[in-house]
């Protein structure tokens, strides 16, 4: 199927799709950037869910309050309360989809020629739920069959991301899919589909840098090259780990030779931090007042600079190790301490593909970053470097400096920059984005050839 055939579906008169999603971080903020990227650019495609703020302060408030987060993750990491707690907010989500039923009402009544279907693709679950809970009245009222897909940010196979009245939920591997199915026979048919989908990068990031573009990121990871590590920092929507960033940019401040970049809302909370950052030699601070804009000032400086390395939490920012050292965003990921279940599952994703080290190399890199220790370093270490397209740094900022420049001039950074390649999975794939829209204008045509819906 040609990308003009399988696009051709979303562009029917009688289709209309729409994006859902929360501003609860920037993580789905940018995967429903990327799906709407994947469009064809003069497509008009309206998103719902910026505006949640309840959403948006409470997700904040757990990821900055350290009891309140601990709270969370134990609701997360406990099955019997993880049960309590997606059961008792699935049923609040059904009742309070009035908002949600209103904003679908009026983008059906807005269009001249009143869409037979909608075609609603979540990246966040809380209007996924709504969404399923009034589905029959906005059939009942408008004619309008819903149709509803989740796309899942993290490879992290929660409960709540289990929509039982959704029609398809996309996971970036076999391991979520497994569980969540098992999680699924629960409920009554008809169940959602589960479909495994490479995580969707945004397509902007998968573009090839050129010949000059690729060696002058090459050069920085050289060891003792005289040419300054350009590093990205994207601060968190929830502006957590702010301290660890200030010990960390000291530390490389005094090690010299670097620029970085800090990418960060403006806000109450990351104004002291973002103002002292302005105050130090070799940090340039783009920060925007709105989340999308800070999404969006992210890839734009991408874009525009060639950085080699990214200090990130293992958020849904892990899936750039989708990509190679040859694409714009194929820099090294440095990853600073996971904060809740679904970053240590990102993790683990990544280890089961060995693009993360394994217990036994983290331990030798650990010696190196304390010890300056080298003595098991040897040729078969760098050989598996090579697979690795990200690090985790120590949990206090000064010895994250001090890491960085250890990996530089062991070279275990420019053995990473030598990327050998991925394992042959079908989860380790960069177009993510095409291969969904693809999976979906698939499993869309099917319904409508079987007359359940038909446009």
């Amino acid at each position: 199927m040609s990308p003009a055939d399988y696009l051709d579906i979303f562009r029917h008169p009688d289709i209309l799709v729409v994006l859902a999603t929360a501003p609860t971080g920037f993580g789905h903020l940018r995967v429903t950037q990327a799906l709407k990227n994947g469009l064809p650019e003069h497509q008009s495609v309206p998103v719902l869910g910026l505006s949640h703020s309840s959403l948006q302060f409470l997700h904040r408030l757990t990821s900055r309050h350290v009891m309140l987060r601990a709270f969370f993750e134990f609701f997360q990491n406990n099955p019997g309360a993880e049960e309590v707690f997606t059961r008792t907010y699935r049923s609040y989500l059904s009742v309070s989809a009035s908002d949600t039923y209103r904003a679908l009402s009026r983008l059906v009544l807005s269009r001249r020629r009143h869409p037979r279907t909608i075609i609603l693709v979540c990246t966040h679950f809380s209007l996924a739920h709504e969404a399923a809970a009034v589905k029959t009245r906005l059939l009942r009222e408008y004619n309008c069959r819903l149709i509803i897909s989740v796309t899942v940010t993290d490879d992290s196979p929660q409960r709540i991301w289990a929509v039982p009245g959704a029609d398809f939920i996309f996971v970036p591997s076999l391991k979520t899919k497994v569980l969540l199915d098992k999680y699924l026979q629960r409920f009554s048919p008809p169940r959602p589909l589960v479909i495994i989908s490479p995580y969707p990068v945004a397509p902007g990031l998968t573009v090839p840098l050129s010949a000059a573009r690729y060696t002058a990121r090459v050069h920085q990871l050289q060891p003792h090259t005289p040419s300054p590590l350009n590093i990205l920092l994207p601060v968190s929507g929830a502006a957590v780990q702010l301290s660890y960033f200030r010990d960390l940019i000291s530390g490389l401040n005094a090690a010299d030779n670097h620029h970085l970049t800090i990418i960060s809302r403006q806000s109450p909370a990351t104004a002291s931090f973002l103002s002292w950052c302005r105050t130090v030699p070799g940090i340039e601070v783009i920060s925007h007042l709105q989340d999308l804009e800070t999404v969006i000032a992210y890839e734009h400086a991408l874009t525009r600079s060639v950085f080699s390395l990214e200090i990130t939490k293992p958020s849904e920012q892990s899936f750039k190790a989708l990509l190679t050292p040859h694409q714009r965003g194929g820099v090294i990921l440095l990853f600073t301490r996971p904060v809740g279940r679904q970053e240590y599952d990102n993790l683990d994703f990544l280890r089961r593909h060995r693009l993360l080290p394994d217990a036994a190399d983290a331990r030798i890199l650990n010696d190196l970053c304390r010890h300056n220790s080298t003595s098991r370093m040897d040729a078969s270490f760098y050989r598996r470097a090579q697979n690795w397209r990200c690090l985790m740094l120590p949990d206090t900022g000064s010895l994250a400096a001090r890491a960085i420049t250890c990996f530089k001039n062991a070279s275990v950074l420019s053995s990473m920059a030598n990327f050998t390649g991925f394992l042959n999975h079908p989860e380790l794939r960069g177009d993510g984005v095409r291969i969904f829209w693809q999976q979906l204008s698939g499993h869309i045509q099917k319904i409508i050839q079987n007359g359940s819906a038909r446009p």
